[in-house]
């Protein structure tokens, strides 16, 4: 049996009903469903303290079956505080100077609970952990310290690094946070060939030793369609012609996804062929 604590942060992204809920995080939630089913697996769930509201929710409702290594119900009233501040911090966040009192606050409660998890933690947990797994972000330092657990990290692009224009992302900070915190020693994980060769350029820890190359994968519910009553009903919601082949693009309409290079190369691709029966059928909301 193999003890892995899974970092379970980006869980949390499940009650939200926006872009949050793309990407990344379907990965990380995927990833916890297919090991959920293994028997040769024993989780335990990490949530980090900045996603604590969210947290008891992810044990009351969709994991409650899973071990974690800390329970923060235990601590409702400073959850339920931090969780006040992020929603009116959220609200101000056009008002430099009005949000500025909420921000200290937040970091304070959330300082609070990690010095709370740090004596209230579940020592079993750490102390038979054979492995822990972060598909985004950087190992705690409280794992870090208290376990000689093998850690693996999941890598997916190195955009805020590769791209100045896209320098002050979020994505930025976890990276630099990866990149402080690794040891010699860790493994990595990353999502195509191309990837891998971009962090091996700018992060000297990922080495052919220490990287494995481990495509995305797809569930099993995406498969053809072969009941054309089903294609036609799809093709009516979405206004898809029926005597009409199509290209489906899903992803974020953002500058980075260089989209209008996509349609622009479609345009000329179909007027040079002569081709009169391919469109495009674009999805995705914006960041």
């Amino acid at each position: 049996m193999l003890n892995v604590i899974y970092d379970a942060t980006l869980i949390t992204n499940y009650y939200h009903k926006d872009a949050a809920r793309s990407g990344i995080f379907v990965v990380a939630y995927n990833i916890l469903t297919e090991l959920k089913k293994r028997n040769d697996v024993q989780l335990a769930l990490y949530i980090d303290p900045e996603k604590s509201g969210e947290a008891i929710r992810v044990k009351k409702m969709l994991f409650p079956d899973l071990e974690y290594f800390f329970d923060y119900s235990k601590n409702k009233i400073l959850v339920a505080i931090n969780l006040w501040l992020w929603k009116t911090h959220s609200k101000l966040f056009s008002h430099l100077w009005l949000r500025k009192p909420f921000a200290l606050g937040i970091v304070f409660t959330q300082s609070l609970l990690r010095l709370i998890i740090r004596n209230k933690y579940k020592v079993d947990l750490l102390k038979n952990a054979d492995a822990y797994l972060s598909p985004a972000f950087k190992v705690p330092d409280l794992i870090r310290s208290k376990t000689n657990a093998k850690t693996y990290i999941l890598l997916h692009d190195t955009i805020p690094f590769k791209f100045a224009e896209f320098n002050n992302l979020h994505w930025g900070d976890y990276l630099r946070a990866i990149f402080n915190t690794s040891k010699s020693g860790d493994f990595f994980f990353a999502n195509s060939e191309c990837s891998k060769k971009d962090f091996e350029e700018i992060f000297p820890l990922v080495t052919d030793e220490s990287c494995m190359v481990t495509p995305l994968a797809v569930s099993e519910s995406f498969r053809p369609i072969v009941n054309e009553r089903e294609k036609e009903r799809v093709r009516i919601k979405y206004k898809i012609p029926q005597d009409k082949r199509y290209v489906f693009s899903l992803c974020t309409v953002e500058p980075r996804k260089n989209l209008i290079r996509s349609v622009r190369s479609f345009i000329v691709f179909v007027k040079k062929h002569n081709i009169e029966d391919l469109i495009w059928v674009m999805g995705g909301g914006h960041w």
